[in-house]
C-alpha cells in the first residue's frame, strides 16, 4: 500500500469536501470570516460612514485574509491562496465584495509580478431602504417644486404616484 501519497485533490474535492459531501458549513463559516476581514479593510475605522480615497492601497489581498485565517486559527485545513481566492469569487459574485485591479509598484512602474497579491477586494456598501417612501415618486419628480393640490402639476392627478400607490 502507497501511504505516504496524498491523493490529488481532483479525486478528494479538496478542503471543501468531507467524507465525499461538500461541507457547507465549514465554506459558510470561513466565507464569512473572509467577508469580515475584508470588511474591516473596506472602511476607515475612525468614520465608518466614509470611504477611502481612490489612491489608498491597503485593501486585503487574497494572501492577506490567508494569513488572517491561519494565524488566528480559524481553520484546522491548511487552505491556500488558491482556496481563498476560490472563497472571495464567491463573495464577488454573491455581490458582497468587488475585486480592484491590481497594484502597481510605482518605484519601478510596473505591475506586481506577484500573483498572489495582485487583486485587491474591498467591501461593498450594504443598502438599506430605511422606508417606504425612499422609493416614492414624488423625490425624484422634476416638476416637484411646481406640484400643489390645485395647481396644473398636482398629487391628484400625478400619473406617477398614482402608478406607484397602485402597486
Amino acid at each position: 500500500m502507497l501511504t505516504h501519497f496524498t491523493p490529488s485533490s481532483d479525486i478528494t474535492g479538496g478542503p471543501w469536501y468531507t467524507d465525499q459531501e461538500m461541507d457547507m458549513d465549514f465554506i459558510e463559516q470561513i466565507s464569512n470570516q473572509c467577508y469580515n476581514m475584508i470588511r474591516a479593510y473596506s472602511f476607515p475605522q475612525h468614520n465608518p460612514g466614509s470611504i477611502y480615497s481612490a489612491d489608498h492601497a491597503k485593501y486585503a489581498t487574497a494572501a492577506k485574509v490567508r494569513s488572517f485565517i491561519m494565524d488566528n486559527g480559524i481553520s484546522q485545513v491548511d487552505l491556500s491562496v488558491d482556496h481563498i481566492e476560490q472563497l472571495l469569487n464567491m463573495l464577488v459574485y454573491d455581490g458582497k465584495i468587488e475585486r480592484l485591479s491590481p497594484t502597481h509598484d510605482v518605484s519601478a512602474g510596473f505591475e506586481s509580478a506577484n500573483k498572489q497579491s495582485s487583486w485587491m477586494y474591498r467591501a461593498v456598501r450594504e443598502v438599506t431602504k430605511e422606508s417606504p417612501l425612499t422609493d416614492i415618486p414624488c423625490g425624484r419628480c422634476p416638476v416637484a417644486n411646481r406640484c400643489t393640490a390645485s395647481g396644473d402639476v398636482s398629487p391628484v392627478t400625478c400619473v406617477y404616484l398614482s402608478k406607484w400607490l397602485s402597486y
